[in-house]
């Protein structure tokens, strides 16, 4: 309830660890049977030993049911389980719009605070607060909602990396479903080092009536020379866009040409 809710920590947090405290235990990890776009539609989750069949994760049903997660608080995770394997604060796998996901926050994870590999389930009312990496991450094809949600940055320059980072796919990067995620309703609050969000991989998705504050850097779009698909060619086909938000005191400029800028690679 949101009078009791259900604590994920490590075993000596008394309730008044830092939130910067980070990297003390693993995280949440939740598996689906929804599609992917990555080849062969089925993946081991990152931060699990790919020969574990227990983090086997992507199938066929978008409206897989993975159960109900809600008042929920992640605390203090990220740890790092081998060379450059950490585990975001909750990791959502192949998750179908089956499953109910409200009143879940994040806090003092060393890795991202939440990341999403395909599926398509609905979030609301999140919190991604003092993550080392990225506030909200997907890959894979995710092509859910998200409404009512808060990135909260350390303020310490450099102490985090991306309100958002959205990559579309992996192999490959221009598999379908393409990432098409949609939010809604968004307060992301960033620090002088950090970009605001990153667009890449042939990613799509949308940001709807939100607010960006505090980062160095704006949004980022890739545009893959030579190649007809990438995050660029989404935006000139709609499925790309940021509409009614509001962005202030971004480092580099609050300029239009400052805010939205495209990487040529």
């Amino acid at each position: 309830t949101a009078q009791n809710p259900i604590i994920f920590t490590y075993e000596g947090d008394n309730g008044g660890s830092s939130a910067t405290l980070r990297g003390q235990w693993g995280g949440l990890i939740i598996l689906g049977k929804a599609r992917l776009n990555s080849t062969p539609g089925e993946s081991a989750i990152e931060g699990i030993p790919t020969n574990e069949v227990r983090g086997l994760y992507g199938g066929t049903d978008d409206a897989d049911n993975s159960g109900v997660l809600r008042y929920v608080s992640i605390r203090h995770g990220g740890t790092n389980i081998g060379a450059d394997n950490e585990i975001n604060g909750l990791t959502l796998g192949g998750v179908g719009s089956g499953t109910t996901i409200e009143y879940v926050e994040i806090v003092g994870n060393k890795d991202d605070g939440i990341e999403w590999f395909g599926g398509a389930p609905t979030v609301k009312y999140l919190i991604s607060a003092f993550c080392a990496d990225d506030g909200f991450d997907y890959d894979e094809g995710y092509r859910g909602k998200t409404q009512f949600a808060i990135v909260y940055q350390d303020p310490t320059p450099d102490a985090a990396d991306r309100g958002g980072e959205h990559d579309g796919g992996t192999d490959p990067e221009t598999g379908t479903p393409y990432a098409t995620p949609v939010f809604y309703n968004v307060t992301s609050v960033g620090n002088s080092g950090s970009r605001t969000i990153t667009f890449r991989d042939n990613a799509g998705g949308e940001y709807h009536n939100s607010i960006f504050v505090n980062f160095g850097r704006g949004v980022d779009i890739e545009d893959l020379l030579g190649q007809n698909q990438d995050s660029f060619k989404q935006w000139e086909d709609g499925n790309l866009k940021l509409e009614n938000n509001l962005f202030f005191n971004i480092g580099a400029g609050n300029e239009p040409d400052k805010i939205f800028t495209v990487t040529t690679n």
